[in-house]
């Protein structure tokens, strides 16, 4: 278990991103990702009271019928008083049984903000490796297998990022058009680029512009899935070339 949990959060040298230019994908995070370590917080707070509130007040009502022996002419006559209502606590074991569902809803929403907002990418660029380029005669003739992917995510402050070597890196459709996935072989799970209202270049595109520019700049490197036409992904042709295309006129 620990060794999965130790791939889980490993985690590569950062790199230092400084470029000359605008990165060819950036995208400001979604507000869950930029307050992750806030909703963190909540729910440790969410977490540690139920916790406490179970142990401590996770009672169980006892009936307790008091029989009141009463003296008369007649004779002793049992009289049954209305029921006295008392709360003791429940077993031990049932209250550390659900005080354990609670750590464990409250460590799971906690590990899944932690790994989908370090699997966001928030700037996505492509770049010759730094060595091989500064040693090269022609470093604008680098080969494809030397280039490197640079990424920023949501966890990464500033321009710190990771870099991975372009020819160990895939990339592939996500649920729809307007999303890609990157995978890199040897690294566990897959980083995100939601292409939905991004910035290409340091300008603002469109889903289709902003997939055509970066696998234009990915080139021949290698692809994962069914790629839906990128006139798919804008559905707002209705008519034209583009429309054409797709059989929608």
């Amino acid at each position: 278990m620990s060794r999965v949990l130790g791939r889980l959060f490993s985690r590569r040298a950062a790199s230092i991103i400084k470029l000359d230019r605008p990165p060819l994908f950036s995208k400001v995070p979604p507000w869950w990702a930029r307050w992750t370590y806030a909703l963190i917080a909540c729910d440790l707070f969410v977490t540690a009271s139920a916790v406490e509130f179970t142990w401590n007040n996770w009672t169980q009502l006892t009936d307790d019928l008091k029989t009141i022996s009463q003296k008369s002419k007649e004779g002793t006559v049992a009289v049954q008083q209305p029921p006295n209502d008392s709360y003791v606590p429940r077993p031990s074991w049932q209250r550390a049984g659900l005080c354990v569902a609670h750590l464990g809803v409250g460590i799971g929403i906690a590990v899944a903000l932690i790994v989908t907002q370090s699997r966001y990418v928030r700037t996505f660029t492509l770049s010759p490796a730094l060595l091989r380029a500064k040693t090269s005669k022609n470093p604008s003739q680098t080969p494809s297998q030397d280039r490197q992917v640079l990424i920023s995510c949501a966890s990464n402050f500033k321009n710190n990022g990771q870099s991975f070597s372009l020819a160990s890196c895939s990339v592939g459709e996500g649920r729809d058009a307007s999303e890609m996935i990157l995978r890199v072989d040897g690294e566990r799970g897959h980083w995100f680029l939601s292409l939905e209202n991004s910035l290409i270049n340091g300008k603002k595109a469109s889903i289709m512009d902003a997939q055509r520019a970066i696998l234009e700049e990915w080139g021949t490197a290698r692809r994962t899935g069914t790629w839906t036409p990128l006139a798919a992904a804008d559905r707002r042709w209705v008519s034209g070339p583009a429309a054409r295309k797709q059989g929608r006129s």
